[in-house]
C-alpha cells in the first residue's frame, strides 16, 4: 500500500461527501484517492477513522451519512413546561442536543421566530440546581456539570453548592413576544425546523395543542423506543446518552420520528416504558428496562422494585448517597476536582502525567488497539486511585475516553512510524517506575531525608522523559534520523538514573 497521510484522507472525505450529498462508502474514498488496496489495509484504516468521526452516522455495511445532511430540513417538537410558559422563557437544556452539532452550546442555539422573522434573544435565569436538572437530564451525567460550569462564571464553584438550595445562572430564551403572539398554553408546542445543523440554527413556529393527537405521540414513542433498542444492541455502552438520542433518529429513519406529529424528547422521557437511564462505568446511558446491564447492585429484596424508573437505593437521609430529589442514575455533582484531567490526577493520587497518558493512548493506536478498558488497565491497574466520589470517577473516565477517541480519529500511522518505538521505550520505563512506587507502598521503608532525595532524582528524570514524550506525541513534530538517535541515547541515560536510584532505595 502506498503511503497516504491523514490530510489526504480528510481532503478526500470532504470532497466525496460534498460530491455525493453526504452519503458515501469507503470504496468511494479509495477510488477518489486512486489507490489499489488489494489487502484492504487502507480501507480498514479509513473505516476505523470514520467510525469514530462525530460528523457521520454509518450502517453495518460501512455506508456513511453526514449528520448535517441527515438532519438539515427536518422538524421536531418541543413542549415547554408550565413553569416556562408562566415565566415567558424556554430553557434550551437537552431539547436541541440530537439536532445540532455537538460543539454547539445549548444557549448558543440561534432560535428564529418564523412568523416574526427575527432571532429570539436570551436572558439570564437564576434558579436552584435541583429545579433546573429536569431540563438537562438527557445531556448525560458529566455533561450537565461541565455545561453548568462553562455557562457562567457565577457557576464556577458548582461542586461546592448545595444542589437543592444554591442557585446557578443559565442563559435561556426570552419567549415573551412569541408566547403572547399566539396565546401559548400548556398543551401547545413548538414546531422546530433544523435550518443549519452545523451552526445550530433552528426556526420555530407555533403548534396548537388541538393539532396534536395522542395516537401520533404513542406511535412516535413506539418507533423511537424500537430505534433506541437497536442502538443499544449495536453499541452497548459505548455511546453517551445524548449520542444515543441522535443515533436513534438515524437508526429509525422513519417519517413518524420527524414533523409535527412527533413527541418531544420530554414527552418521550415520560412515556417510554421499556427504557431507563442507567449508570455504567463513568457515564449515563439508556438501557432496556429490566436488563441486568446498568444496575450496580445485586438486590434480593422481594419488595424492591429494582426495575422501576430512575430507581435508587437509599439507606437513610443521613447517608452521603441520600438524595432528597429524584435524579436519574449517574447524575450528580462531584465534591472533588473535575476541572481537567490534570486536576483529577493530582487529587486521586496518580503518578502519571498527561503527557504519559497521551503516550499510552498513542501506543495503543500504533498497534490498532481501540479497547478503552484495556488501555485504562494498562495505565492504572497498578495504582490505587482515590476518587472523591462516583461523580469524579465518572467525569475522569469520560475525559479519558473522549481523549482516546480523538487520538484514534486523528492517528496517522505513517507520520508516527519513526516515533512509536521511542515512545514505547519510555512507557516501559514508566511501567517499571510505577511498579516501584507500588512496591514502596507495600513496604516499611522510612521516608527519611535520604529516601526523599533519591525519590527526587526519579521525579526529575521522569519530568525529562515527559518532556520528550510531549515532543513525540505532537503530530506536527517530524523527527530526523539524527534526532532519533540522540533522543534514544537521552532516554537510555534517564533510564539508568531511574533504575540505579530504585536499586539504591531497595538495598
Amino acid at each position: 500500500m502506498e503511503n497516504v497521510n491523514t490530510t489526504k484522507i480528510e481532503d478526500a472525505v470532504v470532497a466525496v461527501a460534498k460530491k455525493n450529498n453526504g452519503q458515501f462508502c469507503v470504496k468511494d474514498i479509495i477510488d477518489f484517492l486512486g489507490f489499489e488496496d488489494k489487502e484492504n489495509r487502507l480501507s480498514d484504516r479509513i473505516s476505523s477513522s470514520l467510525q469514530v468521526d462525530e460528523r457521520f452516522f454509518y450502517d453495518e455495511d460501512d455506508n456513511f451519512t453526514a449528520k448535517n445532511v441527515f438532519f438539515n430540513g427536518k422538524s421536531f417538537v418541543i413542549t415547554p413546561s408550565e413553569r416556562e410558559i408562566d415565566d415567558n422563557i424556554l430553557i434550551p437544556g437537552h431539547r436541541f442536543l440530537p439536532f445540532v452539532n455537538a460543539e454547539i452550546f445549548p444557549s448558543e442555539i440561534e432560535l428564529i421566530d418564523k412568523k416574526a422573522a427575527k432571532k429570539i434573544q436570551t436572558v439570564c435565569l437564576k434558579d436552584s440546581i435541583q429545579e433546573l436538572f429536569p431540563y438537562h437530564i438527557l445531556m448525560g451525567a458529566e455533561q450537565i456539570s461541565d455545561f453548568f460550569i462553562a455557562e457562567s462564571e457565577e457557576n464556577k464553584n458548582l461542586r461546592e453548592m448545595k444542589i437543592e438550595r444554591d442557585k446557578i445562572t443559565l442563559n435561556v430564551f426570552d419567549m415573551s413576544d412569541f408566547y403572547q403572539s399566539c396565546n401559548f398554553e400548556s398543551d401547545d408546542a413548538l414546531l422546530c425546523k433544523i435550518k443549519n445543523y452545523d451552526k445550530g440554527v433552528i426556526e420555530i413556529q407555533y403548534l396548537p395543542g388541538k393539532e396534536r393527537k395522542e395516537k401520533n405521540l404513542e406511535k412516535f414513542v413506539d418507533f423511537y423506543t424500537a430505534a433506541l433498542g437497536e442502538v443499544i444492541e449495536r453499541f452497548a455502552n459505548y455511546l453517551e446518552l445524548h449520542e444515543q438520542l441522535a443515533w436513534g433518529f438515524f437508526e429509525g429513519r422513519d417519517d413518524s420520528l420527524f414533523g409535527k406529529n412527533g413527541a418531544s424528547l420530554d414527552e418521550f422521557l415520560k412515556m417510554a416504558e421499556d427504557l431507563e437511564i442507567a449508570f455504567d462505568e463513568g457515564h449515563a446511558l439508556f438501557v432496556k428496562k429490566g436488563s441486568a446491564f446498568g444496575h450496580d447492585h445485586d438486590c434480593h429484596d422481594d419488595d424492591c422494585d429494582c426495575h422501576g424508573e430512575h430507581h435508587h437505593h437509599h439507606e437513610s437521609e443521613d447517608s452521603d448517597d441520600y438524595s432528597p430529589y429524584n435524579l436519574p442514575d449517574g447524575v450528580g455533582i462531584s465534591k472533588g476536582a473535575i476541572g481537567s484531567i490534570e486536576d483529577i490526577l493530582l487529587e486521586i493520587g496518580s503518578t502519571l502525567s498527561l503527557d504519559e497518558i497521551d503516550a499510552y493512548m498513542l501506543d495503543f493506536c500504533s498497534v490498532n488497539n481501540h479497547e478503552f478498558h484495556e488501555l485504562f488497565a494498562r495505565m492504572f491497574n497498578k495504582e490505587a486511585l482515590s476518587y472523591a466520589d462516583e461523580a469524579q470517577e465518572m467525569v475522569f473516565l469520560n475525559y479519558l475516553e473522549d481523549r482516546f477517541e480523538n487520538f484514534i480519529s486523528a492517528y496517522d500511522p505513517v507520520a508516527d512510524k519513526d516515533k512509536m518505538a521511542l515512545r514505547s521505550l519510555i512507557l516501559e520505563i514508566t511501567d517499571n517506575r510505577n511498579d516501584f512506587f507500588e512496591y514502596l507502598k507495600s513496604t516499611d521503608i522510612d521516608e527519611n531525608a535520604k529516601i526523599e532525595a533519591e525519590l527526587k532524582k526519579i521525579a526529575e528524570a521522569s519530568l525529562h522523559l515527559s518532556s520528550i514524550l510531549r515532543l513525540l506525541n505532537d503530530p506536527a513534530y517530524e523527527i530526523s534520523e539524527d534526532e532519533s538517535e540522540k533522543m534514544e541515547n537521552s532516554i537510555e541515560d534517564l533510564e539508568i538514573i531511574i533504575q540505579d536510584t530504585i536499586e539504591k532505595i531497595k538495598l
